[in-house]
């Protein structure tokens, strides 16, 4: 999971333009994802993946969409307190890169990864 600007400012509507791209990966299928966002702070992140959630919800009870973990670069809006609220309502297990996770408890109550 990442964050990319927009490639331009060019749009169909002034409706589709996104200044920000969330970008989805699937590990196992490989299967990529990208969600416009009206900028890069949590609560945007946060509102994204709420929406790929509701998306896919119709096939979760086959497994196909099961999210358990997730995991993003160290920008201030994948490592704030919000964040990491969100992923403790959502049941998600956030991974931290290597080089910020030391020391650092992922999900409070669940340990050390």
């Amino acid at each position: 999971m990442d964050i990319l600007p927009a490639v331009s400012e060019d749009s169909l509507t002034p409706k589709s333009y996104f200044p920000a791209l969330l970008i989805l990966v699937d590990v196992f299928s490989r299967c990529t994802r990208v969600i416009g966002m009206s900028n890069k702070s949590t609560k945007s992140v946060t509102a994204a993946l709420s929406i790929f959630a509701a998306e896919h919800r119709l096939i979760s009870g086959v497994e196909l969409w099961k999210v358990e973990k997730i995991k993003g670069d160290a920008g201030s809006e994948f490592i704030s307190t919000e964040f990491e609220q969100f992923c403790i309502d959502a049941y998600l297990c956030h991974l931290l890169p290597q080089n910020i996770r030391r020391g650092i408890t992922l999900l409070r109550g669940h340990g050390n990864l």
